[in-house]
């Protein structure tokens, strides 16, 4: 069994042009400012001020697609409209070179006027390269659960419990996947007891249902990989709360792996093959930049002790 521990990790995002033959890159820059409400964490801030950096960069140069969406709710005979506004940029973001947060304490009385109220702000500056979309990305779905089964879509677990997930692409491709806890990246897929012809990625088809860290047959998609092989991954922490990153890496070529060290034996299983968090965002960022059609998404995973 492959037991591992986890912790979560922040992205961001102004904008001058860089030479690109396809698609052009930009230099950019931008900021954002959040405060820490009572249910979040001071990284769960920080994640949200990167996000909101990242929109305002792309938007102050490249500008946005504004959607509106119209609800007609009917009660008691009266019409009710809300209109819910989605924004959606017109670039994607390649590669931080710089980040910087800043927290600021507000103090202001509360709604008696007999006490004060202390708010925590935090400001995310960033600076990176973004590329102009000028087609639409590949997109794919990518579902983490905790049973072998679509109706048990998770991103929080408790600990001791299993992860899986669900996958599926419009189109043929290559797959990977990575978690990062802490400082490390953890390779998850393929599967550390696959040979050399799954050294890079596992082959996956178009339109078809998998379901991955599973042992059952029902989830044997290589023919010369059986499943008893599969490795299995239980979700553990000894704090009350962590927080993990998963990456989903896609491409319809096949790309190359980053270095990894060798994988680790415990007494209570093992650690899969690895590299540092910077190595593994280098990696990330080089294929981004070179091949636009290098995708992957970032799912943001919670464990709770019982």
């Amino acid at each position: 069994m492959t037991q591992i521990r986890y912790l979560w990790i922040v992205a961001l995002f102004t904008i001058v042009s860089i030479n690109g033959k396809a698609q052009k890159k930009f230099n950019a820059q931008g900021s954002a400012q959040v405060k820490v409400e009572n249910n979040m964490s001071r990284e769960m801030a920080q994640d949200k001020a990167s996000d909101l950096a990242i929109i305002n960069a792309i938007e102050s140069v490249l500008g946005t697609y504004v959607e509106q969406e119209t609800n007609i709710n009917i009660e008691d005979g009266t019409t009710n409209f809300r209109i819910i506004g989605n924004t959606k940029v017109k670039g994607e973001w390649l590669k931080t070179i710089k980040e910087e947060y800043s927290e600021n304490t507000v103090e202001s009385k509360n709604l008696n006027g007999d006490g004060t109220i202390t708010e925590i702000w935090i400001t995310c500056n960033t600076k990176g390269i973004v590329r102009e979309i000028v087609k639409p990305t590949l997109t794919f779905e990518a579902l983490t659960l905790n049973c072998p089964q679509s109706i048990c879509r998770t991103t929080k677990y408790f600990n001791s419990e299993q992860f899986y997930l669900s996958f599926k692409t419009p189109s043929d491709g290559y797959l990977s996947v990575y978690i990062i806890e802490s400082d490390i990246a953890y390779r998850l897929l393929p599967y550390s007891a696959m040979d050399k012809r799954y050294i890079d990625a596992v082959q996956v088809l178009a339109d078809k249902d998998y379901v991955f860290f599973s042992q059952s047959k029902s989830h044997d998609y290589f023919s010369d990989f059986p499943t008893q092989l599969v490795d299995e991954l239980i979700m553990t922490t000894d704090l009350d709360r962590e927080y993990s990153q998963l990456y989903v890496i896609f491409s319809t070529e096949l790309f190359s792996k980053p270095i990894l060290n060798a994988s680790v034996d415990l007494q209570s299983g093992s650690l899969p093959k690895s590299l540092s968090r910077k190595q593994f965002e280098n990696w990330i960022n080089n294929n981004r930049i070179y091949n636009p059609k290098f995708n992957y998404e970032i799912t943001n995973l919670e464990i709770v002790k019982k």
